[in-house]
């Protein structure tokens, strides 16, 4: 859908439609948090990372479960939007967040996780960690680890003699080494979403400003670094929850194998392939994916009880 950024925006001027607002429900001990809307509620896991332009409390993912008359529960990471928490940028972290918001908001039956790409990767690391707090699991265009990102990852979208070849391995090495500044982290970022369109018209690249070379890189880019430490492939036969697995055509951040080893190692899951999406097909094939993902929460609603 071409117009999300312009929903978000009416959003964000407009409050009360859907009852919210999108500034934190609460901001506890530097943890912003958010409780959106008045239907069941649905946790959607944020991004670990520092290349996302917006909270996932105002991402189209967060748009689309609201108009399927969902809530949406969500965090801010420390050190990203609207949290000030010093980060420390690891799985735990992330893990530890969403337990310290499903009890602020005093969720104690289990819960539809939904996530995307390296949120997916920390939902999957919830599920496992803590099952019994979670109803179902969405997970879009995401891996079982590092194992995975290395053998398929979007750096497989490049021939070693293409010039982005080289510069996401020289602006990966700088982030990895703690020598990047502002002006890597976009550029590298650029780079990243330049392939993570099937349609085109939907790519929007960050303004790169001449300052941003005398500016610190993120605080949440250090996830770049620490994410390698973690694999979950040889633990996903202990997810037993409804299970969806979303997987664009032309996915080359999480391609196609990547989608199917999860599909293998998560018994019993479900997986839907998008013909005409990239790493986006929320966006990419809106209509489509709000049907599927809304047939999805409403079974597994249904089938727990």
């Amino acid at each position: 859908m071409r117009y999300f950024r312009l929903i978000i925006l009416f959003l964000a001027i407009i409050k009360g439609i859907y009852g919210f607002s999108i500034e934190p429900s609460q901001i506890q001990r530097g943890l912003a948090m958010y409780h959106i809307g008045n239907g069941e509620p649905v946790f959607l896991m944020p991004y670990p990372h520092a290349s996302s332009p917006t909270s996932m409390a105002e991402s189209p993912l967060a748009v689309i479960l609201l108009d399927l008359g969902y809530s949406v529960i969500t965090f801010d990471p420390p050190s990203s939007f609207q949290s000030s928490r010093p980060a420390t940028c690891g799985m735990k972290e992330m893990i530890d967040c969403t337990n310290e918001t499903l009890a602020f908001f005093k969720i104690h039956d289990s819960i539809s996780l939904v996530s995307h790409s390296m949120g997916g990767f920390c939902a999957i690391a919830f599920t496992i960690n803590y099952p019994e707090k979670v109803k179902s699991l969405t997970v879009i265009g995401s891996p079982s680890g590092w194992k995975a990102v290395k053998k398929w990852g979007v750096q497989k979208s490049w021939k070693w003699n293409e010039k982005a070849y080289w510069q996401s391995r020289r602006w990966g090495a700088r982030v990895i080494l703690g020598m990047d500044n502002l002006k890597i982290h976009k550029k590298l970022d650029n780079l990243i979403t330049s392939v993570s369109y099937h349609q085109r018209k939907y790519i929007e690249r960050t303004p790169v400003l001449k300052s941003d070379r005398k500016k610190p890189a993120p605080v949440r880019a250090k996830w770049l670094k620490k994410v390698r430490k973690y694999d979950y492939f040889d633990e996903l036969e202990m997810i037993i929850v409804p299970t969806l697995i979303i997987a664009g055509k032309y996915d080359r951040q999480a391609p196609l194998k990547m989608c199917y080893e999860l599909n293998y190692g998560i018994i019993g899951s479900e997986m839907k392939i998008f013909s005409n999406s990239g790493h986006f097909p929320f966006i990419e094939e809106q209509e489509k994916f709000t049907k599927i993902i809304g047939q999805f929460l409403q079974y597994s609603s249904v089938d727990k009880k």
